[in-house]
């Protein structure tokens, strides 16, 4: 079996919210990267960990000095670079921390795009960057309310255009008048 080289492998919650972050485009990868930055700064002051290079130890320093070489493919992304550095060196138990906020943040925004899907409409890097800063700023809560607005402004585009939705589940429909 091939040993884990990556960190964010190590660790089965993390690895899954890493692979769900590399799932989306680049440019969702960006807002959601930056927001989560935003978060491990707040939460986890990363942002005075990567100050503080000398205290982490040479695997750590290595790596990083690596992500300037920008070998990785997220390292592309200058967000998502950030992200990916300040989950390199936050302790276990912070990024488990940053690995909850973002899974629940990808369900946030996995209910965002069922909803476009739903009333048929298209997402925008404009309400992902909204969806991010709701609950960057104001958390998960405050974000399931957001997207409660998004339904109904959603449901009242439909009615505006003389349609509606028939049926239920896998068997939902728009139909026009």
């Amino acid at each position: 079996m091939k040993e884990k080289s990556r960190f964010y492998e190590k660790d089965p919650l993390v690895n899954q919210a890493v692979e769900a972050l590399f799932s989306f485009p680049p440019a969702f990868q960006s807002i959601i990267a930056e927001g989560l930055a935003e978060i491990a700064e707040r939460e986890c002051r990363a942002n005075e960990l990567a100050e503080q290079l000398k205290s982490l130890g040479t695997d750590k320093v290595m790596a990083l000095y690596k992500s300037k070489r920008k070998g990785r493919t997220y390292d592309q992304n200058p967000q998502t670079h950030k992200m990916m550095n300040y989950l390199m060196l936050l302790s276990e138990e912070n990024r488990q921390l940053m690995a909850r906020e973002t899974l629940q943040l990808m369900s946030c925004i996995q209910d965002y795009l069922s909803l476009c899907k739903e009333y048929e409409s298209q997402t925008s890097a404009e309400a992902m960057q909204t969806l991010t800063g709701t609950y960057t700023g104001h958390g998960e809560k405050a974000t399931r309310e957001f997207l409660k607005t998004v339904k109904v402004q959603f449901m009242e585009n439909l009615a505006g255009r003389g349609e509606k939705i028939t049926g239920f589940g896998n068997d939902m429909a728009v139909k026009g008048d």
